[in-house]
C-alpha cells in the first residue's frame, strides 16, 4: 500500500503541475493583452515587453494552483473509479479513504508554496513590474555603459553605469529649458525615486548667457523633479507590493488589513478544494460506470466558493467586519469537509 500511496502522490503532483501551467498560461495571455498597446505606443522592444509581462506569471500561478490541485485530485480519483482500482481496494479490505494521505501531503506542499509566494514572491514581482513599467513608459533606459538614461527635448540625463534598484553611477545632466540659462549637473551616484531623480555627491554649474557668468555649487544631495516630463507617476509603493511582514506591522489602513487576512487564509483554499475533489471522486458510492454528476457538483462548488470568498474580502477592504466573515466562511467549509470525511471513515 505504501507503493500505491507514493505513486498516487507523484501522479497528483504531475497532473496538478500540468494543469497549472496550461491554465496559468491561458490566464497570462489574457492578462498580458492589456499591456500589448505599450509596444506601439511607446516603441518598446519585444524583449523588454516579455520581461515586463513575465512578472505577472507569479500571481497568476498562485491563483491557479488551488484550482489545478482540485483538477488533479478529481482526475486521479476518477481514474481510480474508471479503472476499477477503488473496487479492487475495497475487495482487498482497504478503504479508498487510504488515498487521503497523498492528497493531504500534496495539499501541505501547495499551502507552503502559497505562503512563500504571498509573503515574498508576489510582492517582489509586483514591485519589479511597477518599476519596469514606469521606466518603459517614460523612455528610461538603464545603460550598461555611457549612454542616455532619459531625454526629453531640452532636458537629458546620461549615466555611465546602471546598478540595481533604479540606481546610477557617474551621472551627467543637461538642463536647457530656460534659453537664458544652461544648467549642468555632475554627480557620482543617483537614484530614480518616483518622479524625481535624486543626485548625491556632485556639483551644479549654471551658465548665464545674459551676464556671461558661471555659477558653480557643490552639493551632497540634490533633487531633480521630473514630474512634468513623465507621462505617468508611479506611487512609492502599492498594497500588492508590500511583503507579508510589512502588512503585519502596518495594519491601520483597512484595505491593507483586508489584504493581510486574505493572504493568511487563501492558501487553505488549496486544502479545501483538494478535500472537495476527494469527496466527489473517492467517497461516493462506486459503480461500474461512474457518474459525472459529482464532477459537475465539484465544479459548481469551486466556482461558488471562489466567488463568495473574493466577494467577502473585497467587501472587507471597505468594512472590517467582513474580515471575520471571510475567516468564518473558510473555516466552516473546511470543518464541514473534515466532518464528512470522518463520518465516511467510521462507516
Amino acid at each position: 500500500m505504501q507503493v500505491l500511496v507514493r505513486v498516487t502522490f507523484y501522479k497528483i503532483i504531475g497532473v496538478m503541475l500540468n494543469s497549472a501551467v496550461v491554465l496559468a498560461f491561458c490566464a497570462w495571455i489574457v492578462q498580458s493583452s492589456r499591456y500589448i498597446s505599450l509596444i506601439n505606443k511607446h516603441h518598446i522592444a519585444l524583449s523588454k515587453f516579455m520581461q515586463l509581462i513575465s512578472y505577472l506569471a507569479v500571481d497568476i500561478f498562485a491563483l491557479i494552483l488551488p484550482i489545478a490541485l482540485a483538477i488533479a485530485v478529481g482526475f486521479v480519483g476518477y481514474q481510480f473509479c474508471v479503472n476499477r482500482e477503488s473496487v479492487a481496494m475495497q475487495s482487498a479490505g482497504v478503504s479508498p479513504n487510504y488515498m487521503l494521505r497523498p492528497v493531504i501531503g500534496v495539499s501541505v506542499l501547495v499551502i507552503a508554496y502559497l505562503y512563500c509566494s504571498y509573503a515574498y514572491l508576489s510582492p517582489w514581482a509586483w514591485s519589479n513590474f511597477r518599476k519596469l513599467e514606469f521606466n518603459l513608459v517614460n523612455n528610461i533606459h538603464p545603460p550598461e555603459s555611457a549612454g542616455p538614461v532619459f531625454a526629453n527635448g531640452d532636458f537629458a540625463i546620461y549615466a555611465q553605469k546602471y546598478v540595481e534598484n533604479s540606481g546610477f553611477r557617474n551621472i551627467f545632466i543637461v538642463d536647457n529649458r530656460e534659453p537664458a540659462k544652461v544648467s549642468t549637473f555632475f554627480a557620482r551616484r543617483g537614484v530614480l525615486h518616483g518622479s524625481a531623480f535624486v543626485l548625491h555627491d556632485g556639483e551644479r554649474i549654471e551658465i548665464d548667457r545674459v551676464s556671461k557668468r558661471d555659477n558653480v555649487a557643490t552639493f551632497r544631495t540634490y533633487r531633480c523633479d521630473l514630474h512634468d516630463f513623465f507621462q505617468v507617476s508611479r506611487k512609492k509603493e502599492q498594497p500588492n507590493e508590500k511583503f507579508l511582514h510589512e502588512l503585519l506591522t502596518d495594519s491601520e489602513d483597512i484595505s491593507l488589513r483586508a489584504l493581510l487576512h486574505q493572504k493568511m487564509t487563501s492558501p487553505f483554499i488549496a486544502l479545501i478544494f483538494a478535500l472537495a475533489a476527494f469527496i466527489a471522486t473517492l467517497t461516493v458510492p462506486y459503480t461500474r460506470k461512474p457518474t459525472h454528476k459529482y464532477i459537475l457538483i465539484l465544479t459548481a462548488y469551486v466556482i461558488l466558493f471562489q466567488g463568495i470568498y473574493f466577494w467577502l474580502f473585497n467587501a472587507a477592504a471597505k468594512d472590517a467586519s467582513f474580515i471575520v466573515a471571510g475567516y468564518l466562511f473558510t473555516i466552516v467549509c473546511l470543518i464541514a469537509e473534515i466532518i464528512y470525511l470522518l463520518r465516511m471513515v467510521m462507516r
